[in-house]
């Protein structure tokens, strides 16, 4: 038996990587299937890891000097580690290689050979091979998670370090199915392929549930793919009951007081829906409040159009539900701020004016949903009227400018706060004077 304090000290000589050069002195061989060697975590101590199909059809070797005098030594250790080895007698020495007869799967070996120790591990994959005939996707399944049950096996593999802590070994099986993703440049869902990477069948498979109509194939695993026997199953159709919505909103008539949805009213915002396959149920929800409490309109169409021209903040959002109602999503809350009104009326403008934006006499205002002015010279007749608080007058009447001198204006208007406007005023049109 080793010393378990020597154990400790070669443990950490191990990590220093001093056994690389006696890994090389290792042959583990099969007549059939290639043994596949893996790297171990150097915190492991060992030096490889050996994954061999049959054991029983492999042989292991050790490299030695012809002019050596065989100062070698074979132990073996099970999950407990190194240091309750046992010391292997059956060794034969055979034109400068030592040969272990009758190899044990799933057990680690120490070499000892002129006072240097070499630490692997055999795994012995037929005890815990791949072996699976089909998947079914569990009742159980719901809308954000999919079970998918195996019929057949595929046990951990694992080893075990020197100091007997198990490391399981990635067994690199793929289950692959189609799905949908939301793709906000392109504005739209598209499909796509989505793998989920499995180490070992111990349970059943939980993934995340396909937004669309898809088979799930489960192919593997590595070490049989590497021995040209991969296995692959596929399941029967599912049909998803997962939804997902996405939503864009802009602004038809942008105010240029705000980057926002919001600002002054009329507020008209474009809305526009995207959804997943099993999405039946679809509405728009504006509300005025942010956890929807309190809708005040629903829409049913999935591409809306909606005038704001009251002020205050509402909150609006695009809903959808499957066939049964026991899926649900929403998109993001979009929040649209109207500000209270507010006219102001300027009381002069030269239509001779350098500043293009002199040449024209408007309105100040915010929020102003209903607008009529009129405009008056000073005896009386109108020269002007318009509608739309964002227009003004140019000064013009009948194609014509007029004098300079004093002119009036006449405004009734409604803000979107309900507040009334019924302003009077005059305007005072000025000459500048030529300048070089």
């Amino acid at each position: 038996m080793i010393n378990l304090k020597s154990i400790h000290y070669l443990y950490y000589i191990i990590v220093l990587l001093t056994v690389l050069p006696v890994r090389a002195q290792l042959h583990v061989n099969s007549n059939n299937y290639s043994p596949i060697s893996i790297t171990p975590p150097p915190s492991s101590g060992l030096s490889s890891v050996w994954i061999v199909y049959d054991i029983s059809d492999i042989n292991i070797s050790y490299d030695l000097s012809l002019d050596e005098n065989y100062n070698i030594k074979w132990y073996k250790f099970s999950k407990l580690g190194a240091a309750y080895a046992e010391e292997i007698t059956d060794i034969i020495i055979d034109n400068g290689r030592a040969r272990l007869s009758n190899p044990e799967g799933d057990m680690g070996y120490v070499i000892e050979h002129n006072g240097s120790f070499s630490y692997f591990w055999i795994v012995d994959y037929k005890s815990a091979a791949f072996d699976v005939k089909g998947i079914m996707i569990s009742p159980e399944s719901d809308c954000e998670q999919t079970i998918i049950d195996i019929d057949g096996i595929a046990p951990t593999l694992a080893y075990h370090s020197i100091n007997g802590q198990r490391i399981v070994i990635d067994r690199q099986i793929q289950l692959t199915y189609q799905s949908l993703q939301w793709n906000i440049e392109q504005i739209e869902y598209e499909q796509i392929e989505t793998t989920q990477n499995i180490a070992d069948l111990s349970q059943s498979i939980y993934t995340a549930t396909p937004l669309c109509n898809t088979i799930f194939t489960l192919q593997g695993d590595r070490f049989l793919e590497s021995w040209g026997m991969p296995i692959s199953v596929e399941s029967e159709t599912y049909y998803t009951s997962a939804v997902e919505v996405n939503a864009v909103a802009s602004r038809t008539n942008p105010d240029n007081k705000s980057s926002d949805l919001g600002g002054s009213a009329p507020a008209t915002i474009n809305f526009d829906g995207y959804f997943t396959d099993a999405t039946i149920f679809r509405e728009w929800q504006i509300a005025k409040d942010s956890e929807f409490e309190d809708i005040i309109y629903r829409f049913s169409d999935d591409k809306i159009t909606y005038t704001f021209n009251e002020s205050g903040s509402y909150y609006a959002r695009f809903f959808g539900a499957n066939a049964e109602g026991c899926c649900e999503s929403s998109s993001e809350t979009f929040e649209i701020s109207i500000g209270e009104s507010r006219l102001e009326c300027p009381n002069a403008f030269s239509p001779e004016s350098d500043i293009e934006s002199a040449r024209t006499w408007r309105v100040s205002y915010n929020s102003i949903v209903e607008f009529e002015c009129f405009i008056f010279n000073r005896y009386g007749i109108q020269l002007y009227s318009y509608t739309d608080p964002a227009g003004g007058w140019d000064g013009k009447y009948k194609g014509k400018t007029v004098g300079t001198g004093v002119y009036f204006y006449v405004i009734t208007a409604r803000g979107a706060d309900g507040k009334k406007y019924n302003l009077k005023g005059d305007i005072n049109i000025l000459k500048l004077k030529n300048t070089q």
